[in-house]
């Protein structure tokens, strides 16, 4: 928060809260596909270099079983 004095780890002020959605990522195990969950849906990010452009972090991916993934209804692949 740009509001937030480090030193004496106080807000100067009203702090400013930002809310984002929460980027669940999974994928199967020994798949590569990654797909990002939202809505309750599965969305394939078709390539690194959308994945990248998303600021996503492969530290964020939690492999899940392939029956978990196929539990998911397929939602629109990701691909801009």
């Amino acid at each position: 928060l740009s509001d937030f004095d480090h030193a004496n780890h106080k807000a100067d002020g009203r702090p400013t809260v930002l809310f984002t959605r929460r980027k669940e990522l999974v994928r199967a195990e020994g798949a590569k596909r990654v797909y990002l969950l939202r809505s309750g849906a599965k969305h394939h990010i078709i390539n690194p270099a959308v994945f990248a452009r998303h600021r996503l972090s492969p530290e964020l991916i939690t492999v899940i079983s392939k029956s978990e993934l196929e539990a998911f209804p397929t939602g629109p692949a990701i691909n801009e």
